[in-house]
């Protein structure tokens, strides 16, 4: 919309055309935000949060059409600083904790006699995921719990003879831009399997703490992901492979202290905001190759010492790992009405 309160009035006076300065303001005001994504200064799953503010929108619509011609058309600009201070305190205020989208619900994952590898598969829209490894019951590969907007989320099994694959299906109906989380998981995995991970979906945050566990790959594709990831010390004899890709994502990449760890770039439009933590030795041997592909994505990878209590797995094949904690055998304790992760 455009306002007309810059045109010449009946007396021959010139004005300023307050709703070019509106316009001028909100597109400045996005790009800083925008700005801030791609170099991590604002919180994860932001824009995420942002959509749940949608009606904001509608009230700058409105107090511009109220203003447009009227005797104050500066009030126009009051629009776009109302979104832009809806999103300042969604970065950086105390917006109310967003209520589960649905009922929790428990969900596992029974584990064969027979398994040697994992393959977590993740897809969703919308989706935040708190992952962890930790030891579990000797019958259990997974453990948690999902809150979804449908109640349709699940977890599928899938065992082969030696290899499982758990899918993490979320929400996938309606528009991919309807505003709001669609599913929330809180999931334990079993942390003495060898894992590997993949993470599709678009616009979701996700916290992967598996410095407990034995990984063998990574992949994270989609635009919009803000992903944290907690890599273990290495358990294989060659490099683990994490793949990173697809546009305006967001990465934090944390390894144990001392983990060789080699940076690989492939696009246009990447900020590296720290890291890579360690590139040493010929690439061959244990540590970990990150792959960042696509543009406009922001990635730190940082060093942090073990938690106190993680004992980290030998690569020797067929030594015992003693578990750090005592296994998980129920799902976690309901959370509060308006618990956030």
């Amino acid at each position: 919309m455009s306002c007309s309160s810059g045109r010449r009035d009946t007396e021959g006076r010139s004005g300023v055309d307050w709703g070019r300065v509106a316009d001028g303001i909100g597109l400045a005001g996005f790009g800083v935000f925008f700005l801030l994504a791609t170099t991590r200064g604002l919180p994860p799953g932001f824009w995420l949060d942002a959509l749940s503010m949608w009606p904001v929108l509608l009230v700058s619509a409105g107090i511009r059409i109220i203003f447009e011609k009227s005797p104050l058309p500066v009030g126009v600009v009051l629009g776009p600083l109302i979104v832009l201070g809806t999103l300042s305190w969604i970065a950086w205020g105390s917006p109310p904790a967003a209520a589960p989208p649905g009922p929790w619900r428990s969900v596992s994952a029974s584990r064969p006699p027979s398994v040697d590898d994992v393959r977590l598969d993740i897809r969703g829209i919308g989706t935040r995921l708190d992952i962890e490894a930790r030891p579990l019951g000797p019958a259990q590969l997974a453990l948690g719990r999902v809150a979804s907007r449908g109640d349709r989320a699940a977890l599928e099994e899938r065992h082969g003879e030696t290899a499982t694959t758990l899918r993490l299906e979320g929400e996938h109906g309606g528009a991919v831009f309807v505003p709001g989380r669609k599913s929330v998981w809180e999931l334990a995995v079993a942390d003495d399997v060898p894992t590997e991970i993949e993470l599709g979906g678009v616009m979701s945050s996700a916290k992967l703490r598996l410095e407990r566990g034995i990984i063998s790959r990574v992949t994270s594709h989609g635009p919009f992901q803000s992903v944290e990831l907690r890599l273990p010390p290495p358990s294989l004899p060659e490099r683990v492979r994490v793949e990173l890709k697809g546009p305006f994502c967001s990465y934090h990449v944390i390894v144990p202290d001392g983990t060789p760890v080699r940076l690989e770039k492939s696009g246009p439009f990447h900020i590296v905001l720290g890291g890579p933590a360690r590139d040493e030795g010929p690439g061959d041997g244990p540590g970990y190759t990150v792959s960042l592909i696509g543009p406009f994505c922001a990635i730190t990878i940082d060093e942090d010492p073990l938690p106190e209590g993680v004992v980290p797995h030998p690569m020797a094949p067929g030594t015992a790992h003693p578990p750090a904690e005592a296994p998980v055998t129920t799902p976690p304790a309901e959370a509060p009405p308006g618990s956030e992760l």
